[in-house]
């Protein structure tokens, strides 16, 4: 995610990020102990855990409080992340295979189909790699290539959270030859910031 968090503002670097996202999680109480992380391992057998399971729960951790952390963000405290949200969900609203759903933790980007029950979602990692390896250098293209992918892979659910689908995009369009530093088209009367 490291390559993710820069992208959040450009005003802050990849620590700052980090700090906002996962402040909360390192709450102690009287006793010293981490309040999150104690509520979250308690619900797991975690000392019979080799240390790669271990990695993988802890992993799985950090990324759901960093999800928390940028709803946070996204409520308001970044108003910049908020209109970069606001142009993907329009992107993603207008196109015929992908579907923008709500849930009780945000929205989320579905593939049209059905989805596969069980399996988790597609990881910002697995996204990111495909995207990178993608000729795509609009919002328009990227978004198609992001629906090709939830299609046509197999090892995960089609769907994806809109602010982690935000960030990867983020990330792509930065990286794109040449770089394009904003999201087009602007299909939306949104105001908000036209650059990442």
């Amino acid at each position: 995610m490291r390559g993710l968090w820069a992208f959040i503002s450009p005003e802050l670097s990849d620590r700052d990020v980090a700090v906002r996202c996962l402040a909360d999680s390192f709450v102690r109480d009287a006793a010293g102990r981490l309040i999150r992380l104690d509520a979250y391992l308690g619900e797991l057998d975690w000392r019979s855990m080799s240390d790669d399971m271990l990695e993988t729960v802890l992993r799985r951790f950090v990324f759901r409080e960093t999800d928390a952390g940028v709803h946070r963000l996204h409520l308001g405290q970044d108003p910049q992340l908020v209109g970069t949200i606001a142009k993907v969900k329009d992107a993603v609203s207008v196109h015929d295979q992908l579907v923008l759903s709500r849930r009780a933790d945000g929205f989320w980007v579905e593939d049209r189909e059905v989805s596969r029950a069980g399996l988790e979602p597609v990881p910002l990692e697995f996204l990111e790699g495909r995207l990178r390896e993608s000729s795509a250098h609009s919002l328009a293209s990227l978004i198609q290539e992001v629906a090709l992918v939830l299609r046509n892979q197999s090892l995960f659910r089609r769907e994806i959270p809109l602010w982690a689908l935000t960030l990867v995009l983020r990330v792509a369009l930065r990286q794109a030859d040449p770089p394009r530093w904003e999201l087009e088209p602007d299909v939306s009367n949104n105001p908000g910031p036209g650059s990442l």
